[in-house]
């Protein structure tokens, strides 16, 4: 696997958390769980994006 498709899948599941958390009722603890998961994995790709320079393409 690449860099790039790494950085791919990272963005895929960023935007699956996004979207999943946005149907859920934000009192809940699925919300607050959902958010965690889309924190992390944005903070990751965040990282990733700085180590290696990818980017959306």
């Amino acid at each position: 696997m690449s860099e790039q498709e790494v950085f791919n899948s990272l963005s895929e599941l960023e935007k699956y958390f996004f979207y999943r958390q946005l149907i859920k009722d934000p009192a809940g603890d699925e919300w607050k769980a959902l958010q965690g998961i889309h924190g992390n994995i944005k903070t990751a790709l965040v990282q990733w994006h700085e180590l290696t320079g990818c980017k959306n393409e």
